[in-house]
């Protein structure tokens, strides 16, 4: 497979990797949470399509792929368990992560994650 060219492409191979974990999990993703992974909120309009773009231009994919990778697999296993949180106690409750949940795991994983593009070169992701 051809490596991305820019941050559309960056989303479009690690998305599905946070789907899968959600479903994996037995929840789907509210409506929402894709198009604010990929473009921003208002709130905070960088999404991820610029985001990675911006850290093609400096970085290596084939290095950076598995952590990003394993980021994104990450977002979706925390975003599960943030929504289990929300959720705790109500059996009533749709099997469905919020955008809260969504966002809450994000910031998680950007915590977690320290994304290095001008310093380090062709490693984007280092996990502490």
């Amino acid at each position: 497979m051809k490596d991305p060219t820019d941050g559309k492409e960056v989303v479009d191979r690690l998305f599905p990797h946070i789907q899968s974990a959600i479903s994996a999990a037995g929840y789907s993703l509210e409506a929402m949470c894709e198009s604010s992974f990929r473009k921003g909120t208002p709130s905070n309009p960088r999404g991820n399509e610029e985001g990675f773009g911006a850290c093609l231009k400096f970085g290596n994919w084939s290095v950076a792929e598995p952590a990003l990778i394993h980021a994104a697999t990450q977002h979706g296993v925390i975003a599960v368990l943030a929504q289990k949180l929300h959720d705790y106690g109500d059996s009533a409750a749709p099997k469905i992560v919020s955008f809260a949940a969504f966002e809450a795991a994000g910031v998680l994983v950007r915590k977690l994650c320290a994304a290095r593009c001008d310093n380090t070169r062709g490693q984007w992701c280092t996990w502490p």
